[in-house]
């Protein structure tokens, strides 16, 4: 009889043990699983540029580093974390379209606002966006009550973006795997009547319903600068990816948040000095495993030279 009671008590502890670590937890939020088919690591390529300001003669070596890196990378996105606006005599003369030339030229895939960009008021602005090739993401930035850049709002998260509109969150599909990127914007400047929202709340609501699609990858574009880019990792779970802008940090490798799910945080600098390259690898959960991130200092790149054509044009062109 005591054998008996021995080992029942034996297996109902074995019992009890297995339901600690086999139930979920309720309360975690846990990534949802896609392409479950699908059980290798998948490494996704991002190069990264922020807080530009406007030096357009940087914009060829730029390009030569993105073709080269494309060439070696096919499977990857190219984002920018705001602030393309201010800072040269391009700006003073082209408003910006100087720079987003190049832009539109080597196919970014996303770009956020940076508090520069609301600088000159909308009117400056919406001639920016209405001409980008690509979309401008923003879940934090409410432009409803402004007649300039309400009409190119779309509250949806598209996968099949177009350019020349806002959105809070787009899908991209890099080598048969869906990429959700979310753009946020500091809140500490007044642009009336923009209205300038929580990045905490917002990023929440917007990973929540890109985890409701399916999509376990994450991307946010932060125009917020490294402090509060790490608030945001520990606050909001579900971003994989901080690629971050606003106080012109060159981070020569990223920094990991090692939440339950690590995140990692990178920028690139000022002024288009370096590229900012980041080879990160998911399982097959949506969970980063692996990474590898630099700066590509761009002065070690030759011109483009369709590139420098164009900017030799626009040189000739700023006392005209």
């Amino acid at each position: 009889m005591v054998k008996f009671l021995c080992k029942l008590f034996v297996f109902t502890t074995m019992l009890l043990l297995l339901s600690i670590y086999v139930l979920p937890n309720k309360g975690l939020a846990k990534k949802p699983t896609t392409n479950s088919q699908n059980t290798q690591p998948y490494t996704l390529t991002i190069m990264h540029t922020n807080d530009s300001h406007a030096r357009v003669e940087q914009r060829p070596r730029l390009a030569t580093a993105v073709k080269e890196v494309r060439s070696q990378n096919p499977y990857s996105l190219l984002v920018d974390a705001g602030d393309v606006f201010y800072g040269t005599t391009y700006f003073d003369k082209y408003l910006g379209l100087a720079d987003l030339w190049f832009m539109n030229n080597i196919h970014y895939d996303a770009m956020t606002f940076g508090n520069h960009e609301f600088d000159n008021g909308t009117g400056v602005l919406v001639n920016f966006v209405k001409e980008m090739t690509f979309p401008m993401v923003s879940a934090n930035v409410n432009v409803s009550n402004d007649a300039n850049l309400a009409p190119l709002f779309k509250n949806e998260i598209s996968s099949n973006p177009v350019g020349g509109n806002i959105y809070p969150a787009i899908v991209k599909e890099v080598n048969g795997q869906k990429i959700g990127i979310i753009g946020l914007t500091t809140i500490y400047y007044s642009f009336p009547p923009i209205i300038f929202e929580s990045p905490y709340t917002k990023a929440s609501a917007t990973v929540a319903a890109l985890q409701q699609q399916g999509i376990n990858k994450i991307i946010v574009i932060s125009h917020l600068g490294i402090t509060v880019d790490q608030k945001l990792a520990t606050r909001v779970p579900g971003i994989d990816v901080i690629v971050g802008g606003h106080n012109h940090t060159a981070m020569p490798t990223p920094m990991v948040i090692a939440n339950l799910e690590p995140t990692l945080i990178v920028q690139a600098g000022q002024y288009l000095q370096y590229l900012g390259l980041l080879n990160v690898t998911f399982d097959e959960k949506g969970v980063v495993t692996d990474q590898d991130g630099k700066l590509l200092k761009l002065s070690n790149y030759a011109q483009d030279p369709e590139a420098q054509a164009k900017v030799n044009e626009f040189k000739a062109g700023l006392y005209q």
